[in-house]
């Protein structure tokens, strides 16, 4: 059975929450910020042009799932399905 998890925090905190991942790791997915020169002393980055958001969205797409049209207006959510 493959689950997911998601690790957050600096390059080295995530490759310590990585080595305490039981199993084996099939896949990964990195959202890397690129560092300016000032950046880099204070720890930031600069957000993705329009053009690398783009790619990146185009290279998850093959992970993500389309179900068609969701009703989630506060309505529909408040609101019990049949058999709920």
């Amino acid at each position: 059975m493959v689950t997911t998890q998601e690790l957050r925090g600096s390059k080295e905190e995530i490759v310590r929450q990585l080595d305490q991942v039981d199993g084996r790791i099939i896949s990964a997915i990195l959202f890397v910020e690129k560092a300016t020169l000032e950046g880099k002393e204070k720890g930031g980055g600069v957000p993705p042009t329009d053009e690398e958001f783009e790619r990146l969205m185009k290279e998850l797409e093959s992970l993500t799932v389309a179900v068609g049209h969701v009703d989630d207006s506060r309505e529909a959510i408040y609101t019990r399905m049949p058999g709920e």
